[in-house]
């Protein structure tokens, strides 16, 4: 599942990644049964100071992924920062518990069907 944060907090990827030493293919297991890999940053620059940066990810899910425990880490990572957007799978959606979950237990449904 790709995951992409719109952002101009720029210490949240050090937050999600738990660690300053990362780069891109950078993984870290998630709570869940589930990983996080870093596949990295687009930013942005022109006239306007302050513009977000978009970071890119892909979560990838084992047998078992308890969808609840991978949304609230996520969320826990995200809450009180200066998120603008997210996007699963180029869907947009709400920064909160909920909407994470909804999303990814889709994601787990739709993924069963396909195999």
């Amino acid at each position: 599942m790709n995951l992409v944060i719109e952002t101009s907090d720029h210490s949240i990827l050090e937050r999600m990644l738990e660690t300053k030493d990362f780069c891109v293919g950078y993984e870290i297991k998630i709570p869940g049964n589930a990983t996080l890999i870093y596949d990295g940053r687009v930013s942005r620059k022109g006239i306007v100071a302050g513009l977000p940066e978009i970071l890119e990810f892909t979560i990838t899910f084992a047998a078992g992924t308890a969808s609840s425990l991978v949304a609230s880490w996520l969320y826990n990572k995200l809450k009180d920062r200066r998120v603008r957007i997210i996007e699963f799978n180029r869907k947009k959606v709400e920064v909160s518990k909920e909407g994470i979950e909804k999303t990814i237990e889709e994601s787990l449904v739709s993924k069963e069907y396909k195999e």
